[in-house]
């Protein structure tokens, strides 16, 4: 049964907080989760999401008013959606 992005995000979630990381981290998190999930046009399986897919989404995020983020962001996108994976592959 493939799980989907919308499953694996909150999995994924549920396991920060089980293994009580910050507030903050998990707050940062579901944020670029978030705007992960919304940028793609549905709720797709999460084997199904090819790396291009995620190079993609680094590079045509937009912050508020269409302003392009900060490296910071980005990178901190990066090791977020990273982490989803990584998380993923071990369950």
């Amino acid at each position: 049964m493939a799980i989907s992005l919308s499953q694996a995000i909150d999995g994924f979630v549920l396991e920060c907080g089980a293994r009580r990381l910050s507030e903050h981290t998990i707050s940062s998190y579901v944020s670029a989760l978030g705007k992960f999930s919304t940028w793609l046009p549905d709720d797709p399986a999460l084997a199904s999401i090819e790396p291009e897919t995620l190079k993609r989404f680094l590079v045509e995020t937009r912050g508020p008013g269409g302003s392009k983020l900060s490296k910071k962001t980005i990178l901190n996108y990066h090791i977020c959606l990273s982490a989803l994976w990584t998380w993923a592959v071990a369950e």
